[in-house]
């Protein structure tokens, strides 16, 4: 009962501060001459951002079918699963709600439960890796005296996160490994922990991570570049190496779980980067963020429209 009630508390909680975030961008921002950056967006730009997220979109289907490494699965399969996962994720109060729907769906169609899982998981780490790596080249490449920083020291504090995440996960892999027919000869539940570490085992093939880390980049890249199109639409001097550094801080940001989505955060951030240090007006960057979300619900209308169509199956 406890714990149900701070469940409760919790999302009322996140829910005030989304509100709270939100209305505070509201209140410095002028919505009339926000409205009035909006309409006099270039569709030309709007189109190319729609159309690069589409291709990221392909990219990271064609990730997870190299990733899941199983003959049953389909190019086409994936996608129409992704779409659905894709507007889950954008409409339901979480980051992760597209992942776990992506993952159910997969599971009770193919019965990959345990490839599902950790390709997902796997998909962001790389993900990360290669948004990260994005960020610090457009740090590199803008030559702005705000963006100092010392990548050897990045550098240095990413690999002891990195091994200290993995640390835990490869004495567990070990201890799979050495009682073999304890884990197979137990109750399903540990058979299928067993079965997971032998695909994660199947997976440290470098040609294989090599090409996952390209699809990365490729993702991440048109994710960045439709930000910055986005921009492009208004009409806003901003550089695409700045672009990249600050739409990867975006995305980051957009991850607490602060607020519902990343409502809020997201605006908040924008403000304090593009207003703040690129100096555009507030109007420009609230006008920016939304036609981010035109775009998202513009690309979310497919999965809906699957979604709409699903059919449960006959026990």
């Amino acid at each position: 009962m406890e714990t149900t009630t701070s469940g409760h508390w919790a999302k009322l909680l996140r829910i005030a501060t989304t509100f709270g975030l939100l209305g505070l961008v509201l209140w410095f921002t002028p919505l009339r001459a926000t409205a009035g950056v909006i309409q006099q967006a270039n569709p030309w730009w709007l189109a190319c951002a729609i159309g690069t997220l589409s291709f990221g979109m392909l990219v990271q289907v064609a990730r997870w079918q190299l990733l899941l490494d199983h003959p049953s699965v389909r190019f086409g399969q994936l996608l129409r699963i992704h779409l659905i996962g894709t507007a889950a994720g954008f409409f339901l109060p979480s980051s992760v709600a597209g992942d776990v729907v992506r993952t159910g769906l997969l599971s009770r169609e193919a019965g990959l439960l345990e490839r599902s899982l950790i390709s997902t998981l796997v998909s962001r780490l790389f993900g990360l890796g290669a948004l990260m790596l994005l960020a610090m080249a457009g740090a590199m490449l803008w030559p702005n005296p705000a963006l100092r920083f010392a990548p050897n020291r990045i550098a240095g504090i990413v690999a002891i996160a990195s091994l200290a995440c993995a640390y835990p996960a490869w004495r567990l892999w070990k201890r799979v490994r050495r009682n073999h027919e304890w884990w197979l000869a137990g109750p399903r539940w540990r058979k299928r922990i067993h079965d997971g570490f032998e695909y994660l085992a199947s997976l440290r093939n470098p040609l294989l991570l090599g090409k996952v880390f390209a699809y990365s980049l490729l993702l991440q890249g048109s994710t960045l570049l439709s930000g910055w199109m986005a921009f492009k639409s208004l009409s806003a001097p901003v550089p695409v190496a700045a672009a990249f550094v600050f739409q990867s801080l975006l995305q980051l940001g957009s991850l607490a779980p602060l607020t519902v989505g990343g409502i809020g955060v997201r605006e908040g951030l924008a403000m304090v980067l593009y207003h703040g240090i690129l100096q555009l007006p507030r109007e420009q960057c609230l006008a920016a963020m939304a036609l981010g979300y035109v775009i998202s619900t513009i690309l979310c209308l497919p999965g809906i429209a699957l979604f709409a169509g699903l059919r449960k199956r006959p026990q």
